[in-house]
């Protein structure tokens, strides 16, 4: 199990010496600490452009979701190029 601090990186990985499980998971831990780069922005999106809006959702990548008076989406991002 890893567990996140609260902007997305990996704070801490339990690991068994006994039985030798979580390595795995501790080596993704050091490379998402090593390599990842996170990203926060704010967008807006008309509504035409829903199934990006629904692909950012499925990523786990908004933060925050608004509505401008003309029915815009106004997203709060948060993401790293780790995520697929």
């Amino acid at each position: 199990h890893i567990d996140y601090n609260e902007e997305g990186k990996p704070e801490r990985v339990y690991i068994s010496a006994l039985y030798g499980k979580g390595l795995a998971l501790l080596q993704q831990a050091i490379i998402e600490c090593l390599t990842s780069k996170y990203v926060h922005y704010c967008l807006r999106l008309r509504p035409d452009e829903s199934k990006l809006r629904s692909r950012l959702y499925q990523l786990d990548a908004v933060i925050n979701e608004t509505h401008a008076d003309n029915g815009d989406y106004l997203l709060e991002i948060k993401t790293s190029g780790l995520r697929g």
